[in-house]
């Protein structure tokens, strides 16, 4: 670097064969680290490839997450999306991106046959929304099962955080009665991931099932969302999710002035209206990928909007029969879950109704 550092910044670039932009950001990350790692999103880069604006970028980032694979760093994707982009972009911009590639690359019919059914997350987020002060003024909190694979919300709660195990409770009864018939749940289950608050994870001992499908995170202070986020996303229709809100706890009646102020009630329906929309659209992106392995699509009244979520997902799920086994780890997994919301209802008497 110290030939670098002689020369004009913009001379520096050229000779490194890079812009000006991704140079400056690549000489600041070796100041703060003198290390390979610092290079690390700059390896290997390929040339730009001028002029092909947003449509290379979001090409660009799709590429950039196949190869990756799932457990992909989604910060060293961030700056090698950057560095790459034929046009400059900014973090926000490479964030929303990235996103939208996972969410396109989750619907490959080679990704739903290989991984549907393999992991199953159950966590919990804040809002941007809190109850009326009549109401507690509480901030509505949201529990949500994931299937990694499809992105399908299988289930959901929501609440003030203090009902925070209950909503877990209606999560997991409320996936396993929608989607438990998906396949054949006697089968090997995928990994069940539950994020808890401290102090619901003791449900664990009680369970039946090997434990080894099962990872109960209870500890950590940003374990909540972190995953949730990589899967949907910042916001799920129109209601935003912000974990650290859950993570801080209730603040002080007037410590979320840019909340918006709705009662329990409406906040539930917003939150079913934003589950809605978000698994319309998963069920579009899956009957694309039913296209692709079929050469047929469902049809319209097969998954009319009468036929209500679940039926219309399980419906397009059940199109494609190499995707069995992957229906059969789904029904399995969220079995399990059933079987831990039984274990959980022990440890909170009365036991709540679970219907929403």
């Amino acid at each position: 670097m110290d030939e670098e550092r002689r020369l004009p910044l913009s001379d520096a670039a050229i000779k490194a064969g890079m812009d000006r932009i991704a140079f400056f950001r690549l000489r600041q990350r070796w100041k703060r680290d003198r290390s390979l790692r610092s290079l690390t999103p700059f390896i290997g880069r390929a040339p730009r490839r001028v002029g092909l604006g947003k449509e290379g970028a979001s090409e660009l980032a799709l590429k950039l997450v196949k190869d990756a694979g799932k457990n992909a760093d989604t910060s060293i994707l961030v700056e090698q999306l950057i560095a790459q982009s034929a046009d400059a972009i900014s973090r926000q911009t490479a964030t929303r991106l990235l996103r939208d590639a996972s969410a396109r690359a989750s619907a490959d019919p080679e990704v739903i046959e290989q991984e549907l059914g393999s992991e199953i997350l159950v966590d919990f987020s804040g809002t941007a929304m809190r109850t009326a002060i009549d109401e507690g003024g509480h901030i509505v909190a949201v529990c949500l099962a994931v299937e990694s694979a499809s992105r399908i919300i299988l289930g959901w709660a929501a609440g003030p955080i203090s009902r925070s195990g209950t909503m877990l409770l209606e999560t997991l009864f409320n996936s396993a009665a929608d989607y438990d018939d998906v396949g054949d749940a006697g089968q090997i289950p995928g990994r069940l991931r539950i994020v808890t608050p401290e102090g619901f994870g003791n449900f664990a001992g009680l369970l039946i099932s090997p434990q080894s499908s099962i990872e109960i995170v209870n500890s950590g202070e940003r374990r909540f969302g972190r995953q949730l986020i990589k899967l949907l996303g910042h916001r799920i229709g129109r209601v935003s999710l912000h974990p650290r809100a859950y993570a801080r706890g209730e603040p002080p009646a007037n410590g979320m002035s840019a909340a918006r102020i709705v009662s329990l009630k409406d906040a539930t329906a917003l939150i079913g209206e934003a589950v809605r929309h978000h698994n319309a659209d998963r069920r579009n992106v899956l009957i694309d990928a039913v296209t692709k392995v079929t050469g047929s699509q469902v049809t319209n009244s097969e998954v009319s909007e009468e036929t209500g979520d679940a039926l219309a997902l399980k419906t397009i799920l059940k199109a494609v029969d190499r995707w069995r086994d992957g229906r059969d780890r789904l029904a399995s997994t969220v079995s399990l879950g059933r079987e831990c919301a039984s274990a959980l209802a022990l440890l909170l008497p009365p036991m709540v109704d679970p219907e929403r």
